[in-house]
């Protein structure tokens, strides 16, 4: 199976995608849940000679500045981590307030952004067409691969 479970830790991402990367039909992308998990991937990938971007496709979760300046430009699904804290702490007053300490019956959905920035792209099939969609309160990525004569056009309907 593609789907690995893991405890967002980078040692174990890195030996997850090791053993992804050794399968008989390797995976051609990695979705990476964490900061953690995706510096695990990107130690595999390097260990194993495959550029990012270039011979295998990674999109992360959150944002890491620092791999930026390493020329690394993962694209990620980024969400306003301060502002999660603010409405966490809103919701924590508002269940201290209540009578017997109830969880509010309110559910909280922030947005999150789709950034890419060219490493969702691999040779065989030159980009990926990614939209985010929340579908019964889960928030999913949706993926569709481009024709190489697309490379570049993203549909966001």
């Amino acid at each position: 199976a593609y789907i690995r479970k893991g405890d967002f830790m980078v040692d174990c991402a890195y030996e997850q995608t090791l053993a992804l990367c050794a399968m008989q039909e390797p995976p051609t992308a990695v979705f990476s849940s964490n900061n953690m998990t995706t510096y695990g991937c990107l130690k595999a990938f390097n260990e194993l000679g495959l550029r990012v971007g270039v011979d295998i496709a990674l999109v992360g979760f959150d944002d890491i500045d620092a791999l930026c300046w390493l020329d690394y430009n993962i694209s990620v699904v980024s969400r306003d981590v301060p502002e999660m804290g603010k409405q966490a702490m809103r919701l924590l007053l508002q269940r201290f307030e209540s009578e017997r300490g109830e969880r509010a019956g309110a559910r909280e959905c922030l947005p999150t952004e789709l950034l890419l920035r060219g490493s969702e792209r691999w040779p065989d099939m030159r980009a990926i067409s990614m939209r985010l969609e929340e579908r019964q309160g889960t928030l999913i990525i949706i993926c569709q691969v481009c024709e190489p004569e697309l490379s570049g056009v993203f549909d966001w309907r």
